[in-house]
């Protein structure tokens, strides 16, 4: 979302922290993800912005949703959203949240251990099951191959043991990181996936689903692939690896592609002050209260009223703990105390992980 004279306006007589949803334009990106990445269904990750108006908007889209645990469940279903619209792509659940899942009907599961095949086969033996793989995230600015995700080498023996319990093995999924500024990540997951369904399956047979997974970026400090050039690597990798597979289903689950750049945060300068060579600012919205992303460096667009001389600044949050920090050597113009700050594109995980630690509040949410 960017800065304008509407938005100063806006917030002038709001209390900080606050951030504000473009609802029109989720909508809007929900359908230039569509157009782009075509014969694809989107089931959003809604474990990047839960907010309820985010979700009925959806809804009344259409979108489907992907859902974590039970609350989130339960939250989708309370909104009408029918079980063939719901998928749970996380590969470790509880077996309670299994029970729910297979009592509500909604089928299609990730998992990645013979463990997890153990317990779907106890609590949910009627799931349509998608394996999944570890692929390239080179170029992501958050790999995610370490903590979910099983080795090529590996699934042929985890298809076979979940077949030999009965489990229908319904496809594969991957994730190629989150915020993938590599386009190419896309095509070389769906030529693994085609690589791990033949040696499983035998040669000449495909898949019936492949889930595409998370990663679709954001714009903030530097240019990301468009919509527009992931959808072709997309679709031009399944033309080549499944060139037979009639009926193939694909499903992509976006979070922070969806709704990222839908929002923007506004937080006043609480306090200054210089520690040897460092200039320092400390605002309202901190780690924790706001932005917990920055603690693994995640870069935000931010933007001042001020027409001072820029400096180079430290950003911290305002409550007492020393891991309160967002942002370092960050280039701005110079601020007063009392002035705000406009923080970019920040509605994907921001007040979702937010928490009143030290008893600063979580951004208040306006709607525009």
């Amino acid at each position: 979302m960017k800065l304008t004279k509407e938005i100063v306006k806006i917030v002038s007589g709001e209390d900080t922290p606050v951030l504000l949803l473009d609802l029109a334009n989720i909508s809007l990106k929900y359908h230039e993800i569509r157009n782009s990445i075509r014969n694809v269904e989107i089931f959003y990750a809604m474990k990047a912005n839960n907010d309820p108006k985010i979700l009925k908007l959806l809804v009344d889209e259409g979108c489907g949703f992907e859902v974590a645990s039970e609350p989130e469940l339960r939250s989708v279903l309370s909104l009408g959203v029918p079980p063939q619209r719901i998928m749970s792509m996380h590969p470790i659940k509880g077996p309670k949240f299994l029970r729910s899942l297979e009592s509500e009907g909604v089928e299609i599961m990730a998992f990645d251990s013979f463990e997890e095949v153990d317990k779907i086969s106890a609590f949910a033996p009627g799931s349509k099951l998608v394996l999944r793989i570890i692929v390239d995230n080179e170029g992501s600015d958050w790999p995610l191959t370490r903590k979910f995700g099983v080795e090529a080498s590996q699934a042929p023996d985890l298809i076979r043991y979940a077949s030999g319990k009965g489990l229908n093995v319904y496809g594969l999924t991957f994730h190629v990181g989150s915020q993938c500024n590599n386009k190419d990540n896309w095509a070389q997951a769906i030529g693994e996936c085609r690589n791990v369904w033949t040696k499983a399956l035998g040669e000449g047979s495909n898949p019936q689903f492949i889930s595409l997974g998370g990663g679709i970026p954001i714009r903030q400090t530097h240019s990301v692939p468009s919509l527009d050039e992931i959808g072709k690597v997309i679709a031009d990798s399944v033309k080549l690896n499944f060139p037979t597979a009639e009926g193939l289903k694909l499903s992509i689950e976006p979070g922070r592609g969806l709704v990222g750049d839908s929002g923007l945060m506004v937080t006043t300068v609480l306090g200054k002050a210089k520690r040897g060579n460092e200039n320092w600012i400390y605002v309202d919205a901190g780690v924790f209260n706001a932005l917990m992303e920055t603690v693994e460096h995640y870069k935000y667009e931010i933007k001042t009223l001020s027409r001072k001389k820029k400096k180079v600044f430290t950003i911290a949050g305002p409550s007492c703990d020393s891991v309160d920090v967002m942002f370092e050597n960050v280039s701005i113009n110079d601020v007063e105390i009392g002035d705000q700050l406009f923080i970019l594109n920040s509605a994907a995980y921001t007040t979702v992980y937010a928490s009143n630690f030290n008893g600063f509040s979580i951004p208040k949410i306006v709607y525009i």
